[in-house]
């Protein structure tokens, strides 16, 4: 797999099974009373990007990445939505154990915009580096027509352990 590819796969790695959606008794900033429900709405969502990223299910990640997604990775690297949804698709590497800790969900705007942020790990099977990876994202979600979708997302892949010892 290529370092490209890699954090192309990010994001969607990012949106992993949370052990939390505000753990860390970090309080959400808002003043709605939808921020329990978006809360709710959004860790929902990120919990089923982690399934979709395991069965390569684009037609729901096209539902949820914006049009005009716009995502910065490792060393500055940007990618669009087109390019998420198409490495999405890739059976040559599976992502396994998706999972966030310390995710922190917060929501603004009058339960119209919904930060999240976390601490990912996954287990990646095929491709150039398999391995064992963690990293720290955080996203950016708008609700629009009532639905929500993510509209920017920053992503950093941690080194592997095994990386030191090359």
């Amino acid at each position: 797999m290529s370092s490209r590819l890699l954090i192309l796969m990010l994001p969607l790695l990012a949106c992993a099974k949370s052990t939390s959606s505000n753990s860390g008794g970090a309080a959400p900033v808002a003043a709605s009373g939808n921020d329990e429900g978006g809360q709710l709405e959004l860790g929902q969502l990120e919990d089923r990007w982690a399934k979709a990223v395991e069965a390569h299910d684009s037609t729901f990640l096209a539902r949820i990445v914006a049009p005009d997604f716009h995502g910065t990775g490792d060393s500055a690297k940007t990618f669009d939505r087109a390019s998420l949804l198409r490495d999405a698709v890739d059976t040559t590497v599976q992502m396994r154990n998706l999972g966030d800790q310390d995710r922190q969900i917060r929501i603004y705007g009058g339960g119209t915009v919904g930060v999240v942020t976390a601490n990912p790990s996954w287990t990646l099977e095929g491709g150039q580096r398999p391995g064992q990876y963690s990293g720290r994202y955080t996203e950016t979600w708008v609700k629009r027509n009532g639905q929500w979708q993510v509209v920017a997302g920053h992503y950093t892949t941690l080194a592997p352990p095994d990386s030191a010892h090359q």
